[in-house]
């Protein structure tokens, strides 16, 4: 189920070559699909040494461009004002920003004349900023959304020209809701630039470009990039389902979501809200290891299976790791410590 909207343009292009500014895998899809259409002029990178994470990314990105024959260029962000005269010389017109970390000066925003447009992976205005899907699948959101919206000096505030409103199933991960995002947004991004070359317009109803439709649990949240304290368990202030969507959100990350098991931080990719009693224990308190339940804990409204657990041996299901790790029911699970956390970061 989709949902995809237009407004209408102010000037028709016949001859669409895009200029993506793109950062990682994200884009490949929508490269693919531009390349293939013979719409795909160049693609902006960041400089990869200006990265504290996603070097390996853009890295990467940068040798499977190289192998397809497609342009590129790096460019440090202190430099971007000069990355115009690269554009010119590829002949673009339309600028595409997918998932890449730097704002823009207004000389590249005013380079396009008009045809500049991030996509973004949700339903604005709610969730702005660089990791919108990672918040929306800790919100417990029931849907997210592709949104292409014009750029300007407002991060994520430009005009909104077209949507595609997608689900978010109960049992998404950081990286399957990711990679879903990016296959649906090669097609909602084709489409458009099929409407910019027939200068087809049709409006967007008032409700969807204000957010007013979106269901969204939390309102106005900024999705700021996550803290290595966002990635820590608090059983004292988090409930079942809280966690469990914490380690959706953070399954296939470095951190994920951490607990602390005899000072050692260990890291939770799945677990599992149950209804069943805690017996008046203490959240964080392990209740029953054993068939068929596995590793449970307590929480503050129920109790949580500890279903797929990671630490420097291994990846193990709940019971295995109580086992390898010799957990006895009635032991108390903590949350990282300060001091953990400056060894592990």
């Amino acid at each position: 189920m989709s949902n995809v909207s237009e407004l209408c343009f102010s000037s028709r292009i016949e001859k669409p070559q895009v200029v993506v500014f793109a950062c990682g895998a994200f884009a490949l899809s929508t490269l693919q699909v531009l390349s293939h259409q013979q719409m795909l002029a160049g693609v902006i990178l960041p400089d990869p040494a200006e990265l504290m994470a996603g070097q390996q990314d853009v890295n990467s990105l940068a040798s499977q461009l190289r192998q397809a024959g497609i342009p590129f260029q790096m460019c440090c962000k202190d430099k971007l004002t000069l990355i115009a005269e690269q554009i010119t010389l590829w002949k673009g017109n339309v600028g595409l920003v997918v998932s890449y970390p730097h704002v823009f000066p207004v000389e590249i925003i005013q380079h396009f004349g008009g045809h500049f447009y991030n996509v973004h992976a949700s339903l604005l205005p709610n969730y702005k900023g660089p990791a919108p899907l990672y918040w929306q699948l800790r919100n417990r959101e029931e849907q997210t959304a592709i949104t292409i919206h014009a750029v300007t000096a407002q991060i994520d505030s430009g005009e909104i020209v077209a949507r595609r409103v997608l689900p978010i199933h109960p049992l998404d991960t950081l990286q399957s809701l990711a990679n879903r995002v990016a296959y649906e947004a090669s097609a909602a991004i084709t489409e458009f630039i099929g409407r910019l070359k027939s200068n087809k317009s049709i409006h967007v109803d008032a409700d969807i470009t204000t957010g007013a439709n979106s269901n969204n649990h939390a309102k106005n949240v900024y999705a700021r990039r996550p803290s290595f304290s966002d990635y820590c368990i608090d059983f004292l202030t988090m409930d079942a389902l809280a966690i469990s969507a914490m380690c959706r959100a953070g399954n296939n990350l470095p951190n994920g979501a951490l607990i602390d098991i005899k000072g050692v931080p260990i890291s939770v990719l799945q677990s599992t809200a149950l209804n069943q009693p805690t017996y008046g224990t203490q959240a964080g308190t392990i209740i029953f290891i054993g068939e068929p339940e596995g590793l449970v804990v307590s929480t503050l409204n129920g109790a949580l299976r500890l279903d797929i657990l990671m630490s420097a041996d291994g990846i193990f299901n709940g019971l295995a790791f109580a086992e390898r790790f010799n957990l006895d029911a009635g032991q108390q699970l903590c949350s990282v410590s300060i001091s953990t956390q400056e060894k592990t970061a």
